[in-house]
Protein backbone atom coordinates (compact mmCIF):
# COMPACT_ATOMS: atom_id res chain seq x y z
CA UNK A 1 0.00 0.00 0.00
CA UNK A 2 1.62 3.30 -0.75
CA UNK A 3 0.91 6.64 0.17
CA UNK A 4 2.40 9.88 0.78
CA UNK A 5 2.54 10.24 4.32
CA UNK A 6 1.14 8.59 7.41
CA UNK A 7 -2.20 11.33 7.33
CA UNK A 8 -2.90 9.71 3.91
CA UNK A 9 -2.96 5.96 5.14
CA UNK A 10 -6.64 5.18 5.53
CA UNK A 11 -8.71 1.70 6.98
CA UNK A 12 -5.60 0.73 9.03
CA UNK A 13 -8.25 -0.99 11.09
CA UNK A 14 -10.25 -2.82 8.50
CA UNK A 15 -7.05 -4.31 7.20
CA UNK A 16 -5.85 -5.50 10.51
CA UNK A 17 -9.46 -7.29 10.85
CA UNK A 18 -8.80 -8.96 7.48
CA UNK A 19 -5.27 -9.72 8.18
CA UNK A 20 -7.34 -11.84 11.12
CA UNK A 21 -10.19 -12.90 9.00
CA UNK A 22 -7.10 -14.75 6.41
CA UNK A 23 -4.02 -15.44 8.45
CA UNK A 24 -0.74 -15.82 6.48
CA UNK A 25 -3.15 -15.18 3.33
CA UNK A 26 -3.23 -11.10 3.35
CA UNK A 27 -0.03 -9.19 3.92
CA UNK A 28 0.04 -5.71 4.39
CA UNK A 29 2.81 -3.63 4.33
CA UNK A 30 2.33 0.06 4.00
CA UNK A 31 5.02 2.44 2.24
CA UNK A 32 5.25 6.19 2.95
CA UNK A 33 7.39 7.97 0.27
CA UNK A 34 7.14 11.57 1.66
CA UNK A 35 6.68 11.35 5.67
CA UNK A 36 9.02 13.56 6.88
CA UNK A 37 12.42 11.49 8.71
CA UNK A 38 11.93 13.12 12.17
CA UNK A 39 8.57 10.79 12.38
CA UNK A 40 7.69 8.33 14.54
CA UNK A 41 6.70 6.21 11.46
CA UNK A 42 7.91 2.58 12.01
CA UNK A 43 7.21 1.17 8.72
CA UNK A 44 8.20 1.25 5.14
CA UNK A 45 9.47 4.31 3.34
CA UNK A 46 9.70 4.66 -0.13
CA UNK A 47 7.93 3.31 -2.80
CA UNK A 48 5.80 0.42 -3.48
CA UNK A 49 8.10 -1.24 -5.97
CA UNK A 50 11.16 -0.76 -3.50
CA UNK A 51 9.83 -3.07 -1.13
CA UNK A 52 8.43 -5.56 -3.58
CA UNK A 53 11.88 -6.72 -4.19
CA UNK A 54 12.75 -6.82 -1.00
CA UNK A 55 13.71 -10.13 0.76
CA UNK A 56 11.17 -9.81 3.14
CA UNK A 57 8.24 -10.32 0.35
CA UNK A 58 8.45 -13.78 -0.98
CA UNK A 59 6.61 -12.77 -3.98
CA UNK A 60 7.06 -15.98 -6.19
CA UNK A 61 4.88 -17.53 -3.68
CA UNK A 62 1.64 -14.90 -3.92
CA UNK A 63 -0.79 -13.24 -6.04
CA UNK A 64 -0.39 -9.77 -6.76
CA UNK A 65 -3.50 -6.98 -6.49
CA UNK A 66 -2.72 -3.55 -7.44
CA UNK A 67 -4.31 -0.09 -8.12
CA UNK A 68 -3.08 3.05 -8.62
CA UNK A 69 -1.64 5.47 -10.81
CA UNK A 70 -0.01 4.10 -14.51
CA UNK A 71 3.64 5.04 -13.12
CA UNK A 72 3.34 3.00 -10.09
CA UNK A 73 1.40 -0.22 -11.70
CA UNK A 74 4.12 -0.23 -14.50
CA UNK A 75 7.19 0.03 -12.21
CA UNK A 76 6.04 -3.19 -9.73
CA UNK A 77 5.31 -4.77 -12.81
CA UNK A 78 8.24 -4.53 -13.92
CA UNK A 79 9.48 -6.12 -10.20
CA UNK A 80 7.07 -8.85 -10.25
CA UNK A 81 6.93 -10.01 -13.69
CA UNK A 82 9.96 -11.88 -13.86
CA UNK A 83 8.73 -13.46 -10.22
CA UNK A 84 4.94 -14.47 -10.69
CA UNK A 85 3.08 -15.64 -13.46
CA UNK A 86 1.03 -13.48 -15.06
CA UNK A 87 -1.87 -15.15 -14.14
CA UNK A 88 -1.34 -13.98 -10.63
CA UNK A 89 -1.18 -10.52 -10.71
CA UNK A 90 -3.81 -8.17 -11.71
CA UNK A 91 -4.21 -4.58 -11.58
CA UNK A 92 -5.96 -1.60 -12.46
CA UNK A 93 -4.49 1.45 -13.36
CA UNK A 94 -6.00 4.61 -12.32
CA UNK A 95 -6.47 7.17 -14.70
CA UNK A 96 -7.53 10.94 -14.28
CA UNK A 97 -8.56 14.06 -17.02
CA UNK A 98 -4.77 13.73 -18.29
CA UNK A 99 -4.76 10.47 -18.93
CA UNK A 100 -8.27 10.48 -21.01
CA UNK A 101 -7.51 13.51 -22.95
CA UNK A 102 -4.28 11.55 -24.16
CA UNK A 103 -5.91 8.36 -25.02
CA UNK A 104 -8.82 10.20 -26.84
CA UNK A 105 -6.06 11.88 -29.02
CA UNK A 106 -4.69 8.72 -30.26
Amino acid sequence: YGARTRKDVYCLSRVGELQKIWPGSLTFIPVLSQEPEGSDWPGARGFVHDILSAPVVNASERTAYMCGPPLMIDACLDVLSPLITPEKIHYDKFLDRSHMEALAQE
